[in-house]
């Protein structure tokens, strides 16, 4: 007697899991290598102007120096990027935007209260992880992959 109420219930399951393998539900990447093969590639991201910056920043120069002087100025001249999904790029441009005043106020702050010899770098690895640490969160999350500066120039002051 079970087996005709057992019919209308297999019925209703075989459809559900059905719709539920083909869900996309993909198993997780077990390595790094797999993971990395899941990021999109740099041909996929796009680039979002975040400004021109000119930045006067206090750097000692030499250890035994204990104060600032003016020779110890150094300008910071350059472009900042940020390499987005394409997905997230409008969302990224429309705070940068609404956050433009506070964005500049961190790129400044950051800039200046950094190590020498990060400011020195000539790549500015560490700086530009730096950057993103502080503006990311104003350009709306992790959308923002990486900040690129295409055009640095540091001259003493």
């Amino acid at each position: 007697m079970s087996a005709p109420r057992l019919q209308p219930l297999h019925a209703a399951l075989a459809p559900a899991l059905l719709a539920l393998g083909a869900c996309g539900c993909a198993e997780e990447p077990k390595s790094l290598l797999d993971e990395i093969k899941l990021m999109p590639s740099r041909e996929e991201l796009v680039e979002v102007p975040l400004g021109s910056f000119l930045i006067p920043v206090p750097v000692l120069l030499e250890d035994g120096a204990e104060r600032f002087s003016s020779e110890n100025l150094i300008e910071l001249d350059f472009d900042l990027v940020a390499i987005v999904d394409p997905v997230h790029r409008a969302r990224v441009e429309r705070y940068k935007n609404r956050y433009e005043g506070r964005l500049r106020n961190e790129v400044i702050k950051v800039c200046r209260n950094t190590a020498r010899d990060d400011v020195l770098e000539s790549e500015w690895s560490t700086l530009k992880a730096h950057l993103l640490d502080a503006t990311q969160p104003l350009l709306g999350g992790l959308g923002v992959r990486r900040l690129a500066t295409p055009r640095i120039v540091k001259e003493p002051l």
